[in-house]
């Protein structure tokens, strides 16, 4: 018998083949070994006839009806079992996309909460800059207005301004001089 007949088309993460192939293979054996039973009888059969042609061939008959029946019920049971594995593959098949597919789903809710917690972070340290640069502010300013005030003109130097802040500072005297 052709194996040809029997083999099945592959698909991206489809059935075990060596599983179904093997499986397959041992039904096309039993085929086979229920055919040459069937033969055998057959030539048992017609050496029967040439001795009683009346028993001969209703025994023949019979004999063949029953091996014939066998060699269908066997190829049934066979082409049976192939679509049962064809089929268990394929559910295989839908199950592990719809986990592919969820995990990839996950990750993507994963990247999205993360990218949502990165800008509330980065939100939430612009707002803490920005409260402590207008809080310098705030005190420059009112530094500022007790140093033009003249409060504290004699204990201190004056404020320095932007350019002298951005200076590199003077060199201090040598000790002892």
């Amino acid at each position: 018998m052709s194996e040809d007949l029997y083999t099945f088309p592959t698909r991206f993460l489809g059935y075990a083949r060596d599983v179904v192939d093997r499986e397959v293979q041992e039904l096309l054996t039993a085929l086979d070994h229920a055919r040459d039973d069937r033969d055998r009888a057959v030539a048992r059969a017609l050496a029967l006839e040439h001795g009683d042609p009346t028993k001969a061939s209703a025994s023949v008959r019979w004999l063949i009806e029953t091996a014939e029946q066998d060699a269908l019920r066997i190829q049934a049971e066979a082409q049976q079992a192939a679509t049962e594995h064809v089929n268990r593959a394929e559910a295989l098949l839908r199950h592990r996309v719809e986990l592919i597919e969820q995990a990839q789903h996950e990750a993507a809710a994963c990247r999205a909460d993360a990218a949502a917690e990165a800008r509330r972070v980065v939100h939430d340290a612009l707002e803490q800059a920005n409260t402590l640069l207008r809080g310098l502010r705030e005190s420059e300013a009112a530094l500022r207005a007790l140093f033009d005030g003249g409060a504290l003109a004699h204990r201190m130097p004056p404020p320095r301004t932007a350019q002298e802040t951005l200076a590199p500072p003077a060199e201090l005297p040598a000790a002892g001089q």
